[in-house]
């Protein structure tokens, strides 16, 4: 891959759709979440330049050049 080449990687994430911060309606019912996880390869493919993080109510992206 070069660095100026354009990753696209298919994601989907399980979640439950529950508040436990502010008073909006909840209905507690399982969904999966989908998307594409889009940029370029060379940051992408790169375990240094991003970390996923995700938790029983969570997931953080982090791009590690911001800091």
């Amino acid at each position: 891959m070069s660095a100026d080449s354009i990753a696209d990687i298919p994601v989907s994430f399980h979640v439950t759709n529950v508040n436990k911060t502010v008073a909006c309606i909840a209905d507690g019912k399982n969904y999966t979440v989908r998307g594409h996880l889009t940029g370029p390869a060379s940051k992408i493919h790169n375990p240094d330049a991003v970390t996923l993080v995700g938790g029983p109510d969570h997931l953080v992206v982090h791009r590690r050049a911001a800091g």
